[in-house]
């Protein structure tokens, strides 16, 4: 699995790479099962509707009403893991307390996939 860095911030052990590949092919194999379950359902993962923690518009500063990405939050705390949705690319980005690393997922076609089932909620013509 080879995807292009969007950003790093090491941590300590200088582990954070490794930490995020894995944190990224655990979700998407995740998001793979319950794109191709019956009604996006599985008995082992639960619901696509219920996987995420929140997704939200996240404009470019606090006076700003534009929209720079949509955030879907899979988890939170240390480590957390979400996927930014910018208007013309992806990606799946891992925080780890004061560290963290993109990947541009854009041309995965599970992403891709998931892009399209949020449909319409990508509007970022809305006001955040």
């Amino acid at each position: 699995m080879k995807y292009k860095i969007t950003f790093k911030t090491e941590n300590a052990e200088h582990t954070i790479a490794e930490l995020g590949e894995n944190a990224l092919e655990n979700t998407l194999n995740i998001l793979e099962t319950l794109l191709n379950a019956e009604d996006y359902e599985t008995e082992e993962l639960g619901s696509l509707y219920d996987l995420g923690l929140g997704f939200y518009p996240v404009p470019y500063d606090e006076d700003e009403e534009t929209i720079q990405y949509f955030c879907y939050q899979l988890s939170t705390g240390g480590p957390g893991t979400e996927i930014r949705f910018y208007p013309h690319r992806t990606e799946f980005v891992f925080l780890d307390w004061f560290s963290g690393i993109g990947f541009d997922v854009s041309d995965d076609e599970t992403f891709q996939r998931l892009r399209e089932w949020f449909g319409e909620l990508l509007d970022f013509s809305a006001e955040a």
